[in-house]
């Protein structure tokens, strides 16, 4: 070893005496390339569409079969509407779709993703647009896409719960938002609120990367697609569920930010730049107080 960076070798390669050059590399690990914490600015679009007519409609017949008489029209049963949806993203969904896309970042202009039926461009931007649908005025119409920036590190596991001090019954083993929370001791309840630093986060993606090496056993990358859960038996992976709300709050011009990357961001880089207890943590994650400009 000549220095920390650098090894030196000696000896023969396969054809004779080594003369230098070359590389060395470890048996059974991960290609180089993997060793990566740059940004790519890599994210996810996901689509949601649904159809509330058909499952209306076999509600509808379905109910006048089961009310029927020897003298209905309805003599069969009508045909279940995406029975295996039921339990995931419902029946009402007719369609789902998960794409991985990239934005770098430039010196120039700022980064922008928009979701507009508008086809506004942008000098550093994506516009992605809304599709043609029709609007149902007796079962309702929707149609539902999101932005992921951001996804929890497939490698990721929460810290075990401490083993010391109060008996584990007492000890309620949360999360930080990323403000480096303090402990905390209900004195009523006699529960101690302890904290483990936010998970650590990596671009999001449908998929693995091309010739990515294959993740542990129960770890899993993107969303099971449409037809993976439209089956009798779906395969393991993520199920990736609609938004539940809209991307802004209600009654008000300005948007949801609690969750957002930048949110998270700035939360961390609060905590770092105080140095609180997870600084550490959160460094290891990218997250630099000197990248600050002065005020």
């Amino acid at each position: 070893m000549k220095a920390p960076n650098s090894i030196e070798l000696s000896g023969t390669s396969g054809n004779g005496p080594y003369s230098g050059g070359g590389f060395a590399s470890t048996l059974f690990a991960a290609d180089e390339k993997w060793n990566d914490t740059q940004s790519k600015g890599e994210f996810s679009l996901l689509t949601w569409s649904y159809n509330y007519r058909d499952v209306g409609e076999y509600q509808r017949e379905l109910t006048q079969y089961q009310n029927s008489t020897g003298g209905s029209c309805f003599l069969t049963a009508p045909t279940a509407v995406r029975p295996h949806l039921s339990g995931s993203l419902g029946s009402a969904t007719s369609a789902f779709t998960c794409t991985t896309d990239c934005l770098p970042f430039s010196n120039c202009a700022p980064s922008v993703i928009a979701i507009s039926p508008n086809a506004e461009s942008f000098a550093n931007g994506k516009t992605y647009a809304f599709p043609v649908f029709t609007a149902d005025e007796r079962y309702g119409a929707l149609w539902q896409a999101q932005i992921k920036q951001h996804m929890t590190d497939p490698l990721w596991q929460p810290p075990h719960k401490p083993c010391v001090g109060s008996p584990l019954q007492n000890i309620a083993w949360r999360q930080d938002d990323g403000t480096c929370l303090a402990d905390i001791s209900e004195s009523d309840t006699g529960v101690e609120m302890r904290y483990y630093a936010l998970r650590p986060f990596v671009e999001s993606r449908c998929e693995l990367p091309a010739d990515a090496p294959l993740p542990p056993q129960g770890v899993y990358i993107g969303c099971l697609t449409f037809n993976q859960l439209n089956q009798t038996s779906s395969p393991s992976g993520n199920i990736c569920l609609p938004p539940s709300i809209v991307g802004h709050e209600i009654g008000s011009k300005y948007p949801r930010t609690v969750a957002q990357p930048w949110a998270i961001y700035l939360r961390e880089l609060a905590c770092v730049c105080a140095e609180g207890r997870f600084t550490g943590e959160y460094k290891a994650n990218g997250v630099s107080c000197e990248s600050v400009p002065p005020p």
